[in-house]
């Protein structure tokens, strides 16, 4: 939704064109927030909307900076759901 042109002639700016460092930011502070409380966070991309150079350099940066925390970890679905199974 933040990289989406579909609503370029809305009025509203909240339904334009989001900045990726402002993307960025919002979703550090959405990973901060779960983190904390230990929890997950699920960050939906679709390749023909979020797959352009400026927005993966973001993501790139968005992921090195997760992973500078401890205990952060980018499992595969099935490990993920192993681990799921394993502890619940």
């Amino acid at each position: 939704m933040f990289f989406s042109f579909a609503w370029m002639g809305s009025t509203n700016a909240a339904q334009r064109i989001t900045d990726p460092d402002r993307v960025l930011d919002l979703w550090w502070d959405a990973f901060m927030h779960q983190y904390r409380q230990g929890g997950y966070l699920n960050i939906c991309l679709h390749p023909f909307v979020s797959g352009r150079a400026l927005r993966i350099a973001m993501l790139d940066r968005l992921i090195a900076r997760m992973k500078t925390l401890p205990g952060v970890w980018f499992p595969s679905c099935e490990e993920l759901a192993r681990h799921v199974l394993q502890t619940a």
